[in-house]
């Protein structure tokens, strides 16, 4: 069970990212965060996964900023039916379908739920999403991240596609571009670091590929009260263990030393008893900078 207390993420000035907040309550924390990637795959019907997460959050993002709590309360607030002309089992059924990621929104439910929601499309159609998919080629998600997080994001990007002049052999100068992206905090940051960590998987840069994925690992951490609140919590921690690394880096003992997804819920709450601590002792919340630091020196 997540604490009381627990660090919650809302909107912020860069798009789609966010900043810390304090949750008056656990009802804000969805249970279904804890399914697995394996229960989410057998629920959605072995649709896409990326496809089902993106859903998943679309419909939270969309259900939590109408502040309801089911699909049926969304249904009504965005497609109010006259039950004496029509069925509403159809409607309902279709905001029960989006919630488990069953199905996708057509367009004309995305533009519905923008007019009453902004800023819900940018979750759903987030870079970040076609990032997870490995039949997607880097060349063609990677450009897409460009310019959605911070100058050494695009930098990063720039190296590891080779149009930098390659990227540098210095692991001080590869850990503070990955610090800086970290710092941003939104879902592009994530999608930015999972890209290079496809890209150094592909070149065979194993080194290279596990900072890239302890990065993305530290990213996941800093959106983790998001993605519970949004419902995918431990499934895109696992995708990440289970899925990404094998994939990327074939010592994969090395990279479980540094991210384990069974623990990953555990974890959130670990950094928000150690931000609670910090910011006692100095009396202050910690800013961005700050926070980064903490993620990844101590987690």
């Amino acid at each position: 069970m997540l604490c009381n207390h627990a660090i919650v993420l809302a909107p912020n000035d860069l798009g789609n990212g966010f900043c810390y907040c304090r949750s008056p309550s656990r009802a804000q924390l969805i249970d279904f965060s804890k399914k697995s990637l394996a229960e989410l795959r057998f629920a959605s019907r072995r649709r896409r996964v990326s496809t089902t997460l993106a859903t998943i959050c679309w419909f939270n993002a969309v259900r939590l900023r109408l502040g309801a709590e089911t699909p049926q309360d969304v249904q009504r607030i965005l497609e109010p039916i006259n039950e004496d002309y029509e069925d509403p089992q159809v409607a309902r059924r279709r905001w029960r379908d989006y919630r488990s990621g069953v199905h996708s929104p057509s367009a004309q439910t995305i533009a519905l739920a923008e007019r009453h929601c902004p800023g819900t499309t940018q979750v759903l159609q987030s870079p970040l999403w076609d990032s997870l998919r490995l039949d997607r080629s880097t060349a063609k998600v990677g450009p897409a991240l460009l310019g959605r997080t911070c100058p050494e994001g695009d930098e990063l990007l720039s190296s590891m596609f080779g149009s930098a002049g390659g990227l540098s052999n210095n692991r001080y100068w590869l850990k503070k571009r990955c610090c800086a992206v970290l710092q941003v905090g939104n879902l592009e940051s994530l999608g930015v670091l999972t890209i290079c960590l496809r890209l150094a998987g592909e070149a065979k840069h194993i080194h290279t590929a596990l900072t890239f994925y302890h990065a993305a690992t530290r990213c996941l951490l800093a959106l983790g009260p998001w993605f519970v609140q949004h419902g995918i919590a431990q499934a895109i921690a696992d995708c990440y263990e289970y899925v990404l690394l094998p994939e990327c880096c074939p010592n994969q003992v090395a990279g479980r030393l540094c991210f384990c997804s069974s623990y990953y819920l555990q974890s959130i709450e670990t950094l928000d008893r150690i931000r609670s601590r910090v910011e006692h002792e100095r009396g202050r919340a910690l800013d961005s900078t700050e926070l980064a630091h903490i993620i990844w020196t101590e987690l």
